[in-house]
């Protein structure tokens, strides 16, 4: 279009070239004005270059008195009419027609179409949350790749729900990110135990956006808690055992024992010495002799047997005779006059003064050198100290980033705040977070002065009605965390749900309010969180509805690339009542020569509720393989992705090992893919039993390079097995077998007994036998216990072959019995089996 004069107004941002010019009578400004906003659209024959991963358009320059913005854009998907730039994957050249606005007349005209090219974006690897776990205190998050750009504290934060109750901010330290294991961990303030046990679920949030959610128990007050084995660390000549909780029952030097490989060999006795049990971090270590250096290399593997169960293994390397050691850094904590640098290693040759140099950043400003002095070396620790002067206070609170380079290489930051001059630190209210029984309170700040009990009045409002006093008991304060805890007696169920709104005065100002509902006698769940890939969906409710959900309860949408949404049929639908997770599966959606972004959103019983995004992988995916899992006769290699070009029989290889032996060629056959799970399995001749037990470790190479192996055990001849779990609904029996027999059980191998609220055992006829051997799972069903006016406990026992093996207990539920009560009898049932 050419300088027509245009009464339109236009779509987009704008930008104004200033005030506009004074003067000129009112006779004839019409005509003047339309010729001078011509005049000033013509003189636009260029739009600036945007630079490359530029999200917003420079606009072109206009004279005082007049704006510009987008009329028009030929490729909305690159630019948008407010100037929005969504950098493409390739160069793309965008035609756009700007109006220029006369500020004082409202006078417009048009430009005429101007070509802008915008730069492909680009190509740094976004990585994506792959796993999360939780224990009561740490938080691990595993990315499925290694990001170009490290990521740094800021980018998770975190939120928990206890029993199905209101999220609230779950606050974060000690970040730490391991690029070789693509890992990040935090911590947390463990949860405090109560009188009941508590059920956890901690969602994480990367760069804004919700990703997947892990669960924890916290024990009840009183009962033993029972630690296992999170993680196991080993360097040459140290072990260190990190529990996954605190026990009640402190652990002592006997409790552990470990087994080392040598190079895939036979395994040996490691003796340990040096016993240390640090409670606060749940941490165990001890030292052993380290292994000595060869003219090889050396790989060793340290497995772990807590309480003489196998739990987890550590590998290390032991460098070749006459090579260096090299450290590099592990972790960085600065204080406003110290820096503290953990080294990942212990050097062949200890770090000297020089070797670190850092630099200081205040409030996000230009970085200026931070000059280091007394520095320490602790070889045992692997531990780097220096001081430096402390920044000075000024009249605001100041944010100090120190980044530190070791041997001229860039490696690891921390950060700190300096408060505000001489004056002493007010704190207020952040966040309120309630539920039906306590009052969370988090302040923004550490005040100089610890709050005290009756700084904090609280007030209740009942579906919007008055507002009453809520009487507050068993104040606690934690500094570390900033964070203020109170009880109340909870609001009693009613037949209706009931929203519930508390108000918080902090020294007699009012500050913030927190919501939460008390359900009615029927517990409705709401969802909590949706996670998908391509291919499947993951629905976490909230808390466990009295009614269990089932298939038809959710529909689901997607929209490509922002487009129209459109239905998503769902399949495979499961429930898992102990985690509250709902799962379906879906048709993957087809790759394209481009990368799309998905969305989908889910409704649950009609009513919109969350989504979750994920991305498909333009065309020519390339795999690798993620893990290997192998049986006596049956070889499984399951892949990262699911590649472009299906793999084929000639493109995996394998050697085994027979207890720690020489390697030799293993030959693979009965090829087959399944591309839904991006599955690949093999059969080969089984490795025949001998008087002892084998253990066989089987390596895989995929087109050609070495890449995962799996482990396996060749019973010895005959193999007897045992019950190892035994659990029954109403209705339904499951055994589990320790191992797999040689010889299958038979209908007739099993009977069982029923007991009915602790009375005389009778026998129970069994029916619709049926054994998976792959997973040593023998099921029956029998006639259901029927339903009396009160709950009935039942315990039903299990014989194997004539002896006396294990027992399980279920609940058959009254006409009318509160989801407590049956929370409470179930457990004390289970206890008395245990027992």
């Amino acid at each position: 279009s050419g300088n027509s004069p245009s009464s339109n107004s236009s779509g987009g941002s704008s930008s104004s070239g200033g005030s506009s010019h004074g003067g000129g009578s009112s006779s004839g400004g019409s005509s003047s004005n339309q010729t001078s906003v011509n005049n000033e659209a013509a003189k636009i024959t260029s739009v600036p270059t945007p630079a490359k991963d530029a999200t917003k358009l420079t606009m072109p320059s206009v004279s005082s008195g007049y704006s510009i913005a987008i009329k028009t854009s030929s490729n909305e998907s690159v630019i948008k009419k407010d100037g929005t730039i969504i950098p493409p994957n390739t160069a793309t050249t965008v035609k756009l027609v700007f109006t220029v606005t006369h500020t004082s007349s409202g006078k417009t005209a048009d430009t005429k179409e101007l070509s802008v090219t915008v730069p492909a974006k680009s190509t740094e690897v976004q990585a994506a949350v792959s796993t999360v776990n939780a224990t009561n205190g740490t938080l691990t998050i595993v990315l499925d790749k290694t990001p170009t750009v490290d990521p740094v504290e800021g980018d998770f934060t975190a939120k928990k729900s206890i029993d199905g109750g209101q999220e609230s901010e779950l606050t974060l330290s000690n970040f730490a990110y391991n690029k070789e294991s693509k890992t990040v961990t935090y911590s947390f303030t463990p949860i405090e135990q109560t009188e009941l046990e508590q059920s956890v679920v901690v969602g994480v949030d990367y760069k804004g956006e919700n990703t997947k959610a892990a669960a924890f128990k916290v024990e009840a007050k009183g009962q033993d808690v029972v630690a296992a084995v999170s993680t196991v660390n080993a360097t040459n000549g140290t072990l260190t055992i990190v529990l996954d909780k605190t026990p009640t029952v402190d652990p002592v030097e006997g409790d552990f024992t470990a087994k080392k490989s040598i190079d895939g060999g036979q395994e040996s006795e490691l003796t340990l010495s040096n016993f240390a049990y640090n409670k606060e971090s749940k941490t165990v270590t001890y030292s052993f002799a380290p292994i000595e250096q060869t003219e090889l290399e050396q790989s060793v593997v340290v497995g772990v047997d807590y309480k003489g169960e196998n739990t987890k293994a550590a590998a290390f390397k032991v460098e070749a005779k006459g090579q260096d050691v090299v450290a590099a850094v592990a972790t960085v904590n600065a204080t406003n006059g110290t820096l503290t640098i953990v080294l990942d290693k212990t050097p062949t040759v200890d770090p000297v003064e020089g070797d670190f140099t850092a630099k200081k950043s205040i409030d996000g400003g230009q970085e200026s050198e931070l000059t280091l002095s007394n520095f320490v070396y602790n070889k045992e620790s692997k531990t780097v100290t220096y001081s430096f002067t402390p920044i000075e206070q000024t009249e605001l609170e100041q944010s100090v980033v120190v980044g530190v380079d070791y041997k001229g290489e860039n490696t690891k930051a921390a950060a700190f705040k300096v408060e505000a001059k001489g004056q002493d630190v007010v704190a207020a209210v952040s966040t309120v977070n309630a539920t039906n029984g306590t009052l969370t309170i988090v302040l923004d700040k550490t005040p100089t002065v610890d709050p005290v009990e009756g700084d904090f009045t609280a007030k209740k409002s009942i579906d919007g009605g008055q507002e009453s006093e809520l009487t507050l008991s068993n104040f606690a304060y934690n500094k570390e965390s900033k964070t203020v805890t109170y009880s109340f007696v909870p609001i009693e169920q009613t037949e209706l749900e009931q929203s519930v709104v508390v108000g918080v005065d902090y020294k007699g100002e009012n500050t913030k309010a927190a919501a939460f509902k008390v359900d009615a006698k029927d517990v409705v769940a709401a969802v909590s969180t949706v996670n998908a890939t391509n291919g499947t969906l993951t629905i976490v409710l909230d808390k466990t509805p009295t009614v269990d959900p089932v298939e038809g309860d959710f529909t689901a949408k997607k929209s490509i690339d922002g487009g129209q949404e459109s239905e998503l049929t769902l399949s495979n639908f499961a429930y898992n009542k102990e985690s509250k997770t709902v799962t379906y599966s879906f048709v993957p959606i087809e790759q394209t020569e481009l990368e799309q972004s998905v969305v989908v959103g889910v409704d649950y019983k009609g009513e919109n509720t969350k989504a979750a995004a994920f991305k498909v992988d333009a065309k020519d995916v390339v795999a690798a393989v993620s893990t290997v899992n192998a049986t006596n006769g049956t070889l499984t290699i399951v892949l990262d992705k699911t590649p472009t070009v299906d793999p084929v029989e000639g493109d995996f290889t394998a050697k085994k090992s027979i207890d720690g032996g020489q390697e030799s060629e293993l030959t693979l056959s009965n090829f087959a893919y399944n591309k839904e799970s991006k599955t690949v399995t093999y059969s080969f001749v089984p490795i025949e039993q001998t008087e002892l037990e084998q253990s066989v470790v089987v390596g895989v190479d995929y087109k050609g390079e070495n890449t995962k192996a799996a482990a396996f055990k060749v019973d010895a001849k005959d193999v007897v097995a045992a019950v190892s779990t035994v659990n029954a609904t109403n209705g339904t029996l499951t055994i589990v077998l320790d191992k797999t027999p040689t010889v299958d059980p038979v209908e007739g191998d099993f009977t069982a007994k029923k007991s009915i609220d602790g009375g005389q055992e009778s026998e129970l006829t069994l029916s619709n036998f049926a054994y998976n051997k792959e997973s040593k799972t023998v099921t029956y069903s029998f006639v259901p216990i029927e339903q009396t006016e009160l709950e009935q406990s039942v315990v039903i026992g299990v014989d194997y072959k004539g002896e006396n093996t294990k027992a399980a207990a279920f609940i058959v539920n009254g006409n009318s019995v509160p989801t407590r009560t049956l929370k409470t009898n179930l457990t004390n049932v289970a206890k008395s089996v245990i027992n």
